[in-house]
């Protein structure tokens, strides 16, 4: 007879987010308020968010932006390009539809956000990715690529 398996509570993520450029070449990132997410909390990383049933992650990405920042943001690509990381500590799959983007009109407001606990522009000399979520880094090269 088999021995039943020790369930364990996998889950994926599945987001659109936006690599957002200023005219100054500064990146925008927002630090996580989610206590309950220790993999995210206080991790700085990009804004964006949960994909709704039906919209296209384009489609996402521009409103995720504007609800939880209050930016308005072009699209340098009508495509996004993916990133898969696996969390195994939480036992969480990330999946990232990342948007090379830039900034075009707004004020940075996070006050309609709970999980959002500060948003900055940063240079890209001045980010401690050691502060970030791990995917960061390698979406700002990659996004870089399309300005």
């Amino acid at each position: 007879m088999k021995k039943p398996s020790k369930k364990i509570n996998k889950k994926r993520h599945i987001a659109s987010v936006a690599v957002i450029f200023d005219n100054n070449g500064r990146v925008l990132l927002v630090r996580r308020h989610e206590p309950r997410a220790t993999h995210a909390h206080h991790k700085w990383s990009f804004p964006g968010g949960g994909i709704a049933f039906g919209e296209h992650p384009r489609d996402t990405v521009v409103r995720e932006i504007k609800e939880e920042v209050g930016l308005e943001i072009k699209l340098l690509s009508d495509e996004p390009f993916i990133i898969s990381h696996l969390f195994e500590s939480e036992q969480i799959h990330a999946i990232l539809f990342g948007y090379p983007s830039i900034y075009v009109a707004g004020k940075i407001n996070i006050s309609g956000d709970r999980e959002t606990g500060d948003a900055a522009w940063l240079n890209l000399s001045e980010i401690d990715y050691s502060l970030c979520l791990p995917q960061v880094k390698t979406m700002i090269e990659i996004a870089k690529t399309y300005i």
